[in-house]
């Protein structure tokens, strides 16, 4: 029997056909579980906001919390407290500097106060409006906390 010599070139293509192949079908299962992990991370700093917004609510309640009057980025009124996340951070309530938006704590009932979130990281990952009434310590947040007002 002859031996068939095989072209190296073509077992070259042949190779690097197989690893493009490999890695477009890892790409596309890993791309949908690295979204899902950002977008929890971006629910878990919601919650280090609310967390943040509460600890000033305690202050608030206590009458420890002290605001100048022209601070732009605190409002207290009978219904609501607002206040930047920017606040939050530079009062040490809040440490990520990375998102911005508000939050307003509706304080009717002061003992059962409604936070209100307005956050932004970015274009891909925002609440807007939404209504957050209890959370767990653990950073969990599902959509059903969540509510659209």
């Amino acid at each position: 029997m002859k031996d068939k010599k095989r072209n190296p070139l073509v077992l070259l293509i042949c190779i690097i056909v197989l690893l493009v192949f490999t890695i477009i079908i890892l790409l596309m299962t890993s791309m949908p579980l690295m979204t899902t992990a950002r977008e929890n991370v971006f629910r878990i700093e919601a919650n280090n906001v609310v967390k943040g917004a509460e600890s000033a609510l305690n202050e608030y309640k206590n009458e420890k919390l002290m605001i100048s009057e022209n601070n732009e980025n605190v409002c207290i009124n009978e219904e609501k407290i607002c206040m930047t996340i920017d606040y939050l951070s530079d009062n040490s309530y809040y440490k990520n500097n990375n998102y911005r938006g508000k939050i307003e704590i509706n304080i009717k009932d002061i003992n059962n106060p409604m936070f209100t979130l307005y956050l932004t990281r970015s274009a891909e990952f925002r609440f807007v409006g939404l209504s957050y009434t209890n959370y767990t310590d653990y950073g969990q947040v599902n959509n059903d906390v969540w509510l659209d007002e």
